[in-house]
C-alpha cells in the first residue's frame, strides 16, 4: 500500500514509476493538488494495472492449457497411427505386391503353354 503521510513520500514505488520523466509528473500533480488526490489517482492506476495484470495471466494460462491439450491429442493421433494405420497400409501394400508378383509368377506362364 502507498503511503501519503509526508512530504517524502512524493514519488511513486519503484514498479509504478517506469521512467523518471513519471515521477516529475507525479510530483507536480502533488504539488498542485495535494497528496490526498495523488494517493487516489495513483492507487486508481495501480488496481487498473492489477486488473489487467490478472488477465493477462488469465490469457497466458488459457493459451497454455490449449497448447498442452493439443500437445496431448497430436500424441494420440500419432500414437494411433503408427501402432494401428501405418502396420495395416504396409500389410496392404505387402499383400498388393505379392499378388502382383503371384500374377507374373514363371510357374503360371508355363503352365498356360
Amino acid at each position: 500500500m502507498i503511503k501519503c503521510d509526508s512530504l517524502h513520500n512524493f514519488l511513486p514505488p519503484v514498479e509504478l514509476s517506469r521512467n523518471i520523466n513519471f515521477g516529475y509528473l507525479i510530483l507536480i500533480f502533488y504539488l498542485v493538488y495535494g497528496k490526498q488526490t495523488w494517493c487516489c489517482e495513483i492507487m486508481k492506476k495501480y488496481a487498473r494495472n492489477l486488473l489487467y495484470d490478472k488477465l493477462h495471466k488469465s490469457a497466458v494460462l488459457v493459451c497454455i492449457g490449449l497448447t498442452l491439450y493439443g500437445t496431448v491429442i497430436l500424441g494420440d493421433h500419432a500414437y494411433k497411427y503408427f501402432k494401428y494405420v501405418k502396420p495395416r497400409i504396409a500389410a496392404s501394400k505387402a499383400a498388393a505386391e505379392q499378388e502382383l508378383l503371384s500374377e507374373g509368377a514363371a510357374d503360371k506362364i508355363l503352365l498356360k503353354d
